[in-house]
């Protein structure tokens, strides 16, 4: 009985020592998950810049052509400002994979 004890309390130390690392797991997961996120990004596509802010918003800045293959993805875009593709008739290849978006604006 006194054995099963010891066995159980050595058990318990275990447990709560991988609850605890388990814990520091993902406090470091979120936080790196975080600090990636912050801060606005930019994507040059010929003579365009594209930016998406800290809270995830795609614009672009000034007039500009792109007329090659624009990658957006894993950019962290959940929202598009109306016009930001505007008069980018020949741009090939647009990809928004890996983003945050549900819709995408009309035009």
């Amino acid at each position: 009985e006194r054995e099963l004890r010891c066995i159980t309390a050595d058990m318990r130390e275990a447990t709560s020592t991988m609850r605890e690392w388990r814990r520091e797991c993902v406090m470091t997961v979120l936080l790196l998950c975080v600090g990636i996120s912050q801060g606005a990004r930019s994507v040059t596509c010929g003579s365009c810049t594209f930016v998406v802010s800290d809270e995830g918003v795609l614009s672009r800045e000034g007039d500009c052509t792109c007329n090659s293959t624009l990658s957006l993805s894993s950019e962290g875009i959940k929202n598009i400002t109306l016009g930001t593709f505007d008069g980018l008739s020949s741009l090939a290849t647009l990809y928004l994979d890996n983003n945050m978006l549900t819709t995408l604006p009309a035009g």
